[in-house]
């Protein structure tokens, strides 16, 4: 765990930094008593949840916007249930999203480190995603102010783990790659995309072991535990 020279800490977002305290299902659920629906319009809730984070990966791929994305999920999970109704898909993502976005929230001791660091490093945050999504989340969180960059893939149209969208992050930080530390929870996303542009990696491994061809130079069970080795 050798980190000396480094100077720039950057951050993924979600999963890393910050989650929802209302889950898919939950959120489901609250969106179809919001507007009458019978509570098995999808199923059994639990593989309905399972499945919409399925559709919503496929959907998220295109690169739409997040509103576009939540309306094409909730439509596909309809049909999937024999349900051909594009205006109810759209009043219940608006419903989903108003119930969900709210509750999104920072990891325990996430704010203090971040305050902690500013003091000693640059900070940048990465995330993919498009900006009608992600920038809510960003001001929700109030953390905004506290970085010195900020890169939303979908803003820029490269994603992580393209080494570019990492090198735009650099060149807003002003930062030499081997100087700047990534952290994030991904292996595949944060801690090889990272290492193609040269930077050092931290992987905050919330899902067990990882694969060893890439190994990150930090490995963690939560953020603030970089408190331990950078401050």
């Amino acid at each position: 765990m050798n980190l000396a020279g480094v100077s720039a800490v950057a951050f993924d977002l979600d999963w890393t930094l910050c989650f929802y305290s209302v889950s898919v299902r939950d959120g489901i659920r609250r969106a179809l008593e919001r507007l009458g629906c019978r509570g098995d319009l999808l199923g059994d809730l639990d593989e309905a949840a399972a499945r919409y984070e399925v559709v919503w990966a496929e959907e998220e791929a295109a690169r739409a916007p997040a509103k576009r994305v939540r309306e094409r999920t909730w439509v596909r999970l309809l049909e999937e249930q024999g349900a051909d109704d594009p205006d109810l898909a759209a009043s219940l993502a608006e419903e989903y999203a108003a119930i969900r976005m709210p509750s999104v929230c920072l990891f325990d001791g996430v704010k203090e480190l971040l305050l902690d660091l500013k003091g000693a490093y640059r900070l940048g945050l990465l995330t993919n995603g498009q900006p009608d999504m992600q920038w809510p989340k960003i001001k929700t969180l109030g953390i905004e102010g506290l970085f010195d960059a900020i890169v939303v893939s979908g803003e820029v149209g490269i994603y992580k783990p393209d080494r570019r969208i990492f090198e735009v992050l650099l060149a807003r930080l002003g930062m030499e790659a081997h100087r700047t530390l990534y952290v994030g929870d991904s292996q595949e996303m944060d801690v090889a995309g990272a290492k193609s542009a040269g930077m050092r990696s931290a992987w905050v491994r919330r899902n067990g072991e990882g694969d060893p061809a890439t190994a990150p130079d930090v490995s963690i069970g939560r953020v603030d535990e970089l408190r331990e080795v950078l401050l």
